[in-house]
């Protein structure tokens, strides 16, 4: 029975749904192989010239050795990849044997000290132009014994063309979305405020590390169902009134508040506040943020935030403190028993990763942030 000319709906809703759940491109894969019966393997090469690497992270049926000597040294001597460099295309789609003919193929390194031994002859795929040069080849394998592939099979990739086009961008926004997040938790979780989200009906959304730390101790406030509840009767119930107003939003009302919540000498400050602007960050059923001060914890020093917030050195973090202290560089040289050259160059790193230009800038930076100025 002839392969249908036009990717069936369950192939293209899995290929879309892959974008968002990363572990549905091997599923995606394996029925794309048994579209085009692909006896061989079906991967997705990543191409980048300007690093002079590739990468075949995902693949379906490819042994790790095949994976490893490709990326390794075979990809630079595909005889299918220089022959669309040579041709100068931008995309491609089409049979291996129309960029490399069979008689040259088989000629090859690539062939006779590679692919001969792994069984694959045959080739059909899809070369998408990133920018920059960076490629991402879709590739479908076929050994020897059977037959290359057909008309209708590249006419089936045709189809399915601009849907992997689009997929694999949204892909690649929801990565970048995704780091983002990441990095901006990371900030959130240096915070010295346990800081907390919480939806309309009072139960978490999310909460930073400090926050996990002071409710998995229990001493003052616990999670129940869900819930930030105050271990005290009385305060329990003063904190439910100010979620209420915090929620409500009633112009009569003023909405959140504060309250201090005790057990014997021990007390924390608790700060309702309503929130109704989305970002990236937090999550959208987000509606009131509540902080949780710790008045005896002590406060983290700034060298550690801005080793957490910038990802400095250590050695660029002694750099950063020591010029706030109005060291210049020639004493800082002394101090830190380098050259003036040396501490230069972390100046520049500190700069590029701070996201600042001159000194001014850095120092100003710094005395915003919370915390002791030195241990």
């Amino acid at each position: 029975m002839a392969l249908s000319q036009h990717p069936d709906g369950e192939l293209v809703d899995l290929l879309y749904t892959a974008t968002g759940d990363p572990a549905l491109w091997t599923d995606f894969l394996a029925q794309l192989s048994d579209h085009l019966t692909a006896k061989s393997w079906t991967g997705f090469i990543a191409v980048d010239p300007s690093s002079q690497k590739s990468n075949l992270d995902l693949h379906f049926g490819m042994p790790s050795d095949v994976v490893r000597h490709y990326t390794e040294y075979y990809w630079a001597v595909d005889p299918w990849f220089l022959a669309y460099k040579a041709k100068n295309q931008r995309g491609w789609i089409g049979r291996g044997s129309d960029l490399c003919p069979h008689s040259k193929f088989e000629n090859t390194e690539f062939y006779n000290d590679f692919f001969r031994f792994h069984h694959a002859y045959h080739q059909c795929g899809i070369i998408i132009e990133n920018g920059g040069g960076r490629l991402t080849v879709l590739t479908a394998l076929r050994p020897r014994q059977q037959a290359d592939f057909e008309a209708h099979h590249v006419q089936f990739l045709e189809k399915l063309s601009p849907h992997l086009t689009r997929a694999l961008h949204l892909h690649g926004k929801l990565l970048d979305l995704k780091h983002a997040v990441a990095a901006a938790t990371n900030v959130v979780d240096t915070l010295d405020v346990a800081l907390v989200g919480l939806n309309v009906d009072g139960k978490v959304c999310f909460l930073n590390s400090m926050a996990e730390s002071l409710l998995r101790s229990g001493e003052i406030l616990r999670l129940q169902e869900g819930r930030i509840v105050p271990n005290d009767a009385h305060e329990a119930e003063a904190f439910k009134n100010l979620l209420e107003t915090a929620c409500t939003r009633e112009l009569d009302t003023v909405p959140g508040g504060a309250i201090t919540v005790r057990k014997g000498n021990r007390s924390l400050y608790l700060t309702v506040l309503p929130y109704s602007a989305g970002n990236n960050l937090f999550p959208g059923r987000t509606k009131v943020f509540l902080t949780i001060t710790d008045p005896d914890a002590r406060p983290k020093s700034r060298a550690t935030l801005l080793s957490s917030l910038f990802g400095l050195t250590p050695a660029e973090t002694r750099v950063t403190m020591l010029l706030v202290q109005g060291l210049d560089p020639t004493k800082i040289a002394e101090r830190t028993h380098t050259t003036r050259h040396t501490v230069r160059c972390h100046l520049k790193s500190i700069y590029q990763k701070a996201n600042v230009s001159r000194q001014s800038e850095l120092i100003r930076l710094i005395s915003m942030l919370p915390g002791r100025v030195a241990d």
